[in-house]
């Protein structure tokens, strides 16, 4: 049996020029992430439970947010079985999922666009998912295959609110990537003035260590049952490399849509960073990584322009500028030995 202790406290500020309404805009973390849990290993079987305590950093509101932490992790060759808590690091693109969710439990949303919300009541705040995902998940890795497939169950069916939760299948065999996410916010329990939305992307082609390239195409539901009328295709083209340059990484982003040629065409992943949903970003990233063991130190910085629509000419206003600063630690206490008899 072991003691294990993760914390992670962040800074991360992300700005624009407040030129596009629907993206985030002024969206600061200060945070402390201390999870003390408990590991019991039996065989191919390793057991999780502990808990996950949120500190704002504040010295206004004494609060607290907790979230549960239980898993079972069940080991078979190369195929790992995960149920309970599951693991965060998909290998998505950012254009599908937004990377906040692999480091703050409640990523914000800031506009009502990001998800649709107007008719919908949070009695603790408007959250996407983030660092905690509860459902199933099946893994496996090795020299040639690398799988990914999870369901994260995110919100109940109430009287507030409808039900929540997302799918993801990440299959890389070699170099060939496949991605595809569904996001479904629905419930037929209690009554709600729109029934089902749903949003599918899927993404096709090459990964490698150092340069990726994705095809992708969205389909958003907005209002399945009642209005298919509104229901918007997009698809996309996102290129990005990851190169090192004395100790520094640097990672080129280009992404264009084709709302260039079909005007009604639109991009739209509802968990995606909202960045990626103009019809051209073009980002430029940078950030360096301390490792000590199994802790480390990120700062990074994430900046990118961008044009909000077809018609409009670029100007100096529309940009984005992130920062981040994270430290990461992790430690273990052996508490005892345990066989089976």
């Amino acid at each position: 049996m072991e003691f294990n202790i993760f914390n992670s406290s962040y800074i991360y500020n992300g700005e624009n020029a407040s030129y596009w309404e629907e993206t985030r805009y002024t969206l600061t973390y200060l945070e402390d992430l201390f999870q003390p849990y408990f590991t019991l290993k039996s065989g191919n079987v390793i057991f999780k439970i502990g808990v996950g305590l949120l500190f704002p950093f504040n010295q206004e509101e004494k609060l607290i947010s907790y979230y549960p932490y239980f898993q079972t992790r069940y080991t078979l060759d190369d195929f790992v079985f995960i149920i309970g808590v599951i693991d965060n690091d998909h290998d998505f693109s950012p254009c599908i999922l937004d990377p906040l969710v692999r480091m703050t439990p409640k990523v914000r949303i800031v506009n009502t666009d990001q998800i649709p919300i107007d008719y919908e009541s949070f009695p603790t705040g408007i959250f996407t998912h983030g660092f905690y995902e509860y459902g199933v998940q099946i893994k496996s890795s090795n020299d040639f295959l690398k799988l990914d497939t999870y369901l994260n169950w995110q919100l109940p069916d109430t009287s507030l609110h409808r039900e929540r939760f997302d799918i993801g299948l990440i299959v890389s065999l070699y170099s060939f990537y496949t991605g595809i996410h569904y996001w479904h916010n629905g419930g037929h329990e209690n009554f709600h003035p729109v029934e089902v939305t749903e949003n599918y992307v899927t993404s096709l082609g090459l990964k490698e260590k150092n340069f990726s390239l994705f095809y992708l195409v969205s389909y958003w539901l907005p209002d399945r049952d009642r209005y298919p009328e509104k229901n918007v295709l997009g698809q996309a083209i996102y290129i990005e490399g990851n190169f090192e340059f004395f100790g520094i990484n640097i990672q080129p982003q280009f992404f264009i849509t084709s709302a260039f040629i079909f005007k009604e065409q639109s991009f739209i992943s509802v968990e995606g960073d909202p960045f990626y949903r103009v019809p051209l970003y073009v980002g430029l990233n940078f950030s360096k990584l301390w490792n000590f063991g199994q802790n480390f130190i990120e700062l990074k910085f994430v900046n990118g322009t961008f044009l909000p629509d077809t018609s409009t000419g670029w100007n100096p206003m529309m940009i984005r500028y992130d920062q981040k600063i994270q430290f990461n630690f992790n430690h273990k206490f052996e508490i005892s030995t345990l066989s089976n008899s």
